[in-house]
């Protein structure tokens, strides 16, 4: 471990001992560095046509696919699910680190579904009501969150952060399936043929009062 440490550091000038001391390290920014590396594609110029993906047969250009459920690629949806969800996080907390820490859960102490007023009045959901989150992504699962009203998102769209637990609550969960929209999602297919991610930051979803 001692020469792994010594060999992480060659060449900023410390050893381990004077990096310990010392707590971090400022490596001073380097702007501009394409002018003399150029940029890491294969041109080595910024590449909005990409020819790494033209070399393995896909679309060299960017795209745009409807989201498997939404107004437009499952209208029969919105019947039950009229809203659109975003999965999103706080400034706060970095996914689900940081709720054990006082100052930050002082500023965001519950988990909370992002909504717009005139949404909130159709569904009878009130400011710091405690509601449901449900998708057709996973049915039969639900999550708990706490209402708040804000007139700067969509009316058609509500935002629920994910990660989040409670280190108040008993391990090893600390109630993480309670509130977390990860658990109305699902990583089944669809898959994006490139990097085969699935789609758990936008789907529909209804909310609605405990």
């Amino acid at each position: 471990v001692g020469e792994f440490n010594e060999w992480k550091l060659k060449g900023t000038g410390i050893t381990f001992k004077e990096f310990k001391e010392k707590g971090y390290l400022v490596v001073p920014p380097k702007y501009k560095k394409y002018e003399k590396k150029g940029f890491k594609t294969p041109t080595g110029k910024v590449e909005l046509y990409s020819t790494i993906f033209e070399k393995y047969g896909y679309d060299p250009l960017p795209d745009f696919a409807e989201p498997p459920e939404s107004p437009l690629s499952t209208p029969e949806l919105m019947k039950e699910y009229p809203l659109i969800l975003i999965a999103g996080r706080y400034i706060e907390y970095f996914h689900s680190e940081g709720r054990q820490i006082p100052l930050l859960r002082q500023r965001v102490p519950d988990p909370e579904v992002e909504i717009h007023p005139d949404a909130a009045r159709k569904a009878n959901i009130k400011e710091g009501d405690w509601v449901w989150v449900e998708t057709p992504r996973n049915k039969g699962e639900k999550i708990k969150v706490k209402a708040s009203l804000s007139s700067s998102i969509d009316p058609r769209v509500v935002n629920v952060p994910h990660g989040w637990w409670f280190p108040e609550m008993p391990a090893p969960e600390h109630g993480c399936f309670d509130s977390n929209i990860n658990v109305t999602l699902s990583f089944d297919p669809p898959l994006d043929p490139i990097c085969g991610s699935v789609p758990t930051r936008g789907t529909l979803c209804k909310v609605y009062a405990l």
